[in-house]
């Protein structure tokens, strides 16, 4: 397969290896939003490497995945950065999804750290599309 397709598998398990890290290593309980985050993540890094694995495209699987998994990072670093948005929050977890265990620089949050694997992981569709049609 092309060399977007093993960036993206590569992405996509270290931020699983990230997330399970902090909540097995760390002991940090995730809140109802990391979930939702995790939800889209982890079939993302099992398709890609089913993908890779078996040269087929997978862009028809994890693009979505990583759309609503970026709108929901995205959700969720604004209730957790912007104070206006923190009481709109619904969180049933006992970890309040609008506060952040972890802050570096003041702004990069988990929550950001995903959004970002998120976009990257639909730029890297984006590419590998671009590329199959060159």
């Amino acid at each position: 397969m092309d060399r977007w397709a093993l960036l993206r598998l590569a992405l996509s398990v270290v931020a699983c290896g990230i997330s399970l890290y902090w909540s097995l290593g760390l002991g940090w309980l995730p809140c109802d939003l990391c979930w939702y985050e995790r939800i889209c993540m982890y079939p993302i890094a099992l398709i890609s490497l089913v993908s890779w694995a078996r040269r087929i495209p997978s862009r028809p699987y994890t693009m979505p995945l990583a759309a609503v998994g970026g709108c929901v990072s995205l959700y969720h670093y604004l209730i957790q950065m912007v104070p206006a948005w923190s009481t709109s929050t619904s969180c049933t977890s006992p970890v309040s999804c609008a506060t952040p265990d972890f802050v570096v620089f003041g702004f990069i949050t988990p929550p950001l750290l995903a959004l970002v694997a998120f976009l990257a992981i639909l730029a890297l569709d984006v590419l590998g599309q671009r590329g199959r049609r060159a």
